[in-house]
């Protein structure tokens, strides 16, 4: 069994791809409150083996989201999260509608256009991709 998920990397399913390193403004109680950022991960779980050996599940596609929100005194607030695979539809629906849950809060979703999502991703993730730092 191999150490490493026995894959070739496919492309990014065309409803993910839509999404894929864009960047979206969140909207709340009409409001700018921040800033989401989508990246497509391929996702596998190992589900047994140790040492040498080792067995994977099939891959999937998630999607990686990254939040940047304005805190107090000009500071932000940045996490991450993962949609798996599992979740992913149900969250592309949501997105299709301009629409995020986070923390238990429904916000609403502006999505930018490529070039205006580039310029964002740099301001608001330091020049690089958050997966990079």
């Amino acid at each position: 069994m191999p150490w490493n998920p026995p894959y070739a990397e496919p492309p990014v399913p065309p409803r993910l791809a839509t999404y894929a390193n864009r960047v979206a403004e969140i909207v709340k109680d009409g409001r700018p409150a921040g800033f989401m950022l989508v990246e497509p991960e391929v996702y596998v779980e190992q589900v047994g083996g140790a040492l040498w050996w080792r067995r994977w599940t099939e891959f999937g596609w998630a999607a990686h989201v990254w939040l940047n929100l304005p805190g107090p005194g000009r500071c932000a607030d940045a996490t991450d999260t993962l949609i798996a695979p599992e979740d992913l539809e149900a969250e592309l629906d949501d997105w299709d509608a301009s629409r995020f849950t986070f923390a238990g809060q429904l916000v609403t979703l502006r999505w930018l256009g490529p070039d205006e999502s580039a310029r964002v991703a740099e301001a608001e993730w330091d020049n690089e991709s958050p997966a990079q730092t």
